[in-house]
């Protein structure tokens, strides 16, 4: 203040008007409302959460998000399985007493036909930086039942399992990480 007059501030010059009885008067009822009872928030979960366009549009956001994902594991299929034909193919690894088991697993066909396919598989063991440390081939006969094709690892730092499956000239890949818990 002292500081303004000193270097030539005039406040006589300036004309300052203001009632806030006579603002209050001419202002609309929420805002007179807000000025004598204070602020108060909204009460109730969907009304916060709804209290103006922009709540309003990050909750139908938060929404959409939640459903796409309910439906992408609903409708997807899970990690470490692939659809081969008219059936899935599953690939499983655990660890137990220092050895690695990995399951591959053909689930029943769904079409009526009884071929018999010759299903071969090259299992391979990778380590933290990706590096083959173990490879084995195993191979079944895959008919309308299901096939389990099975093999073990010894553990050599195996992080994830890969296999590539052939079946009828095609090759199909899989890819899991070793369950150790």
């Amino acid at each position: 203040m002292k500081d303004e007059q000193e270097e030539g501030f005039d406040r006589s010059r300036f004309n300052y008007h203001y009632d806030r009885e006579r603002r209050l008067e001419r202002a609309t009822e929420p805002v007179r409302r807000t000025y004598t009872e204070g602020y108060t928030p909204n009460k109730g979960f969907i009304k916060g959460l709804t209290a103006n366009t922009g709540l309003k549009s990050i909750l139908m956001v938060i929404v959409m998000l939640s459903l796409t994902l309910v439906a992408l594991n609903v409708l997807g299929d899970p990690p470490g399985t692939v659809r081969i034909q008219d059936s899935k193919a599953a690939l499983k690894a655990f660890l137990f007493d220092d050895k690695i088991y990995v399951n591959l697993v053909f689930a029943a066909k769904e079409s009526s036909s009884r071929s018999i396919s010759v299903v071969s598989a090259i299992i391979t063991g990778l380590d933290g930086s990706g590096n083959v440390v173990a490879e084995r081939e195993i191979a079944g006969a895959w008919s309308n039942e299901p096939l389990a094709l099975r093999t073990i690892f010894e553990d050599f730092d195996i992080v994830k399992v890969n296999a590539s499956i052939m079946l009828d000239g095609k090759v199909f890949q899989l890819t899991v990480s070793v369950d150790r818990n």
